[in-house]
């Protein structure tokens, strides 16, 4: 496990050829929250034809954990950590269709656990969002469409559990085996002209969009 300490910048930016494939794996990143002089983004991604984040640890950061930021490209997470950023613990805004899987992940402590923005395809598996103040999971675009798709997911302890859009922007959720526990002001949620379907087999204790068929209300 290597360590880097991140003040006043970003902590690591990948900005490769549209052929290279990148792959970070074991490291501690400390955006130093509280100092005054905190990093912004642990790792931002660029361009590059693939990134790997793989058993990393991410926190403290005044914008995002991993912030992907590319015109296209896969990104995969797993077995990784991105715990008290202020924005987001993962967040995709890109300007081409980006394609990002998480596996064995934790988003916890951020205002957004895993945030779907513009041209995103997110499937995520066996994740955790929780404690976040604004919403666990959550896809919403203003261009180019925001897709995710949640398997075997836990969120909890959020203002929100799983949202689809947000103010004016659209976004699409599929859940399947997700359990969502105590979120404040709803489970699950949709705004505007957005879409959360269900697969089956959720449970949900919190409010919000009952109606949705095979979710479990309690």
């Amino acid at each position: 496990m290597a360590s880097v300490l991140v003040a006043g910048t970003n902590g690591i930016v990948v900005q490769a050829g549209a052929s290279d494939v990148v792959i970070l794996r074991n490291l501690r990143i400390n955006g130093i929250s509280g100092s005054g002089n905190g990093g912004f983004n642990g790792i931002r991604f660029l361009s590059g034809k693939s990134l790997t984040v793989e058993n990393c640890d991410i926190f403290g950061f005044t914008q995002n954990g991993i912030d992907i930021a590319t015109a296209g490209g896969q990104v995969f997470v797993t077995h990784t950590t991105s715990t008290n950023n202020t924005v987001s613990g993962l967040n995709v805004n890109s300007s081409g269709s980006t394609h990002v899987s998480i596996d064995s992940s934790h988003f916890d402590g951020n205002q957004f656990g895993v945030n779907a923005q513009n041209f995103s395809v997110v499937s995520v598996t066996n994740t955790t969002a929780n404690g976040n103040s604004n919403t666990g999971f959550i896809a919403d675009a203003s261009a180019g469409g925001a897709t995710m798709s949640l398997s075997h997911c836990v969120a909890s302890n959020n203002v929100g559990g799983i949202q689809a859009g947000l103010g004016g922007n659209a976004g699409t959720v599929n859940v399947e085996d997700c359990s969502l526990f105590g979120n404040i002001l709803a489970g699950f949620s949709i705004a505007g002209a957005s879409t959360l379907k269900s697969w089956g087999n959720n449970y949900n204790t919190g409010t919000g969009v009952p109606q949705i068929p095979n979710l479990t209300q309690q």
